[in-house]
C-alpha cells in the first residue's frame, strides 16, 4: 500500500483514496491558515474566496480516486 500527501498526488490516480482531518480548524482540511502575502502577486484577480489555494488543494485530493473516495470527520 503507498501512502502520498495532496502534494505528491497530484496527476496521479489511485483506486482508493482516504482524506483525513476534515475539520472546520485551523490546522486542517481546509485550513484556516492566513494565505502567504505574496500569493496575491500570482493568484487571479477575480478570485476572492478566503482559502482558494486550500480549496483547490481539496479538490485535488477528491478527484484522485477510480473507485472510493473516504472522508475521515472527527465525530462530535
Amino acid at each position: 500500500m503507498k501512502y502520498l500527501t495532496i502534494h505528491k498526488s497530484k496527476g496521479l490516480e489511485s483506486v482508493n483514496t482516504i482524506i483525513i482531518n476534515l475539520e472546520d480548524k485551523k490546522d486542517s482540511l481546509l485550513s484556516k491558515i492566513e494565505e502567504n502575502e505574496y500569493l496575491k502577486y500570482v493568484k487571479p484577480k477575480n478570485d476572492n474566496f478566503k482559502y482558494s489555494e486550500e480549496r483547490r488543494l481539496f479538490y485535488v485530493a477528491l478527484t484522485r480516486y477510480k473507485k472510493n473516495n473516504i472522508l475521515l470527520v472527527k465525530k462530535r
